[in-house]
């Protein structure tokens, strides 16, 4: 019984994170830009872009019909959702959008 109440614990964790990740991504103010295949630079400003700017980048694949997604961020290092990858998802999804067309 353990087993399922651990599996349990770790998606109640996992859609804390999904929706700390959503909120943060909407407060801050981010710009994504596509770099080509699945690969989107995630960079977050103030007022104006400087050298100094926030910089990730964020990369997605497909496995079994599910997309994944790796941001090389310090939350992403450590295998957590962070905003820049809720940002990148969403370019994502429009970008995979119109290739379907």
């Amino acid at each position: 019984m353990s087993g399922s109440k651990d599996i349990q614990t770790e998606a109640k964790q996992m859609t804390k994170q999904i929706e700390r990740a959503a909120a943060k991504a909407k407060a801050n103010k981010c710009r994504v830009k596509f770099l080509g295949g699945r690969t989107y630079l995630v960079i977050r400003t103030y007022l104006v872009i400087t050298p100094q700017a926030h910089k990730y980048t964020v990369r997605f694949h497909m496995l079994d019909g599910q997309r994944y997604g790796v941001c090389n961020c310090k939350a992403g290092a450590a295998n957590m959702f962070c905003y820049h990858l809720i940002g990148a998802a969403i370019a994502d999804t429009a970008v995979q959008h119109v290739r379907a067309r």
